[in-house]
């Protein structure tokens, strides 16, 4: 009878988390579907599409905001202000023509910064399996730039492009590193849907661009963005409960 009491009252606690998790993460699920819905042309960027495109981001940030605070002290405030870069970086994004690519790189990178410097601050034990998937992204990385070099070399801008979107790279490759080093699956799954999703945005940028490109960069990019938020409040243990 204890045993069953307390498997019925852990199981309390993990649905009242997870319905707290769930209400939280309303405003970003609404204003996610609504970018999805609206699916604003590209073509006329305007202060109306940023916006559309920046408040998921946002109220992530808020939401994490109420958490964890502001201090950039904390890992929680250490990540606000990635999340806050990252939005910065997605209205770059929208008048890429305009702005030079390095701008919308530079913004990510201090984003990327910002998310390592979070994930470092996590005090956990390092994982003994924690080498062969860091060795394997690190391949990943240094074949995909391989890919891209090429693309990038025949740019007006090659002198610029080359060396920053190596150093992205390198970044963003260190950032995810550094998720595995939290044993978190929410920080860890959402730092390799970000590599997924600036994968396909370097293909669209640099190589050519594809039809179901834009679709694919958003969901894995939100799904990044929520799931890295998610690994950074008190409430990611509901994820390791669930598995």
């Amino acid at each position: 009878a204890p045993c069953c009491h307390r498997i019925n009252y852990e199981f309390f606690i993990i649905s009242k988390c997870f319905g707290v998790l769930l209400f939280s993460l309303l405003p970003f699920l609404l204003s996610s579907g609504l970018y999805f819905y609206l699916w604003l042309p590209e073509s006329s960027p305007s202060p109306h599409s940023a916006a559309v495109k920046c408040i998921p981001v946002l109220t992530l940030s808020a939401m994490l905001f109420c958490h964890k605070g502001c201090s950039l002290g904390h890992p929680g405030g250490k990540l606000l202000a990635g999340l806050l870069m990252s939005a910065v970086g997605d209205v770059c994004l929208i008048w890429k023509d305009l702005l030079l690519p390095g701008k919308c790189v530079a913004f990510f990178s201090l984003a990327h910064i910002l998310y390592s410097l979070s994930f470092l601050s996590v005090r956990s034990r390092r994982p003994s399996w924690l080498l062969l998937p860091c060795l394997a992204l690190w391949i990943f990385t240094g074949c995909t730039y391989m890919y891209f070099l090429p693309h990038l070399q025949v740019r007006p801008d090659a002198q610029l492009m080359v060396p920053a979107v190596g150093f992205y790279c390198i970044l963003i490759t260190i950032m995810t590193s550094f998720a595995f080093r939290t044993s978190r699956p929410p920080t860890i799954a959402g730092s390799l849907f970000f590599m997924a999703s600036d994968f396909i945005l370097a293909h669209q940028l640099f190589v050519a661009p594809a039809p179901w490109g834009r679709m694919m960069i958003m969901i894995t990019y939100y799904l990044a963005q929520l799931l890295i938020t998610v690994g950074g409040t008190h409430l990611s243990f509901v994820f390791l409960a669930a598995f």
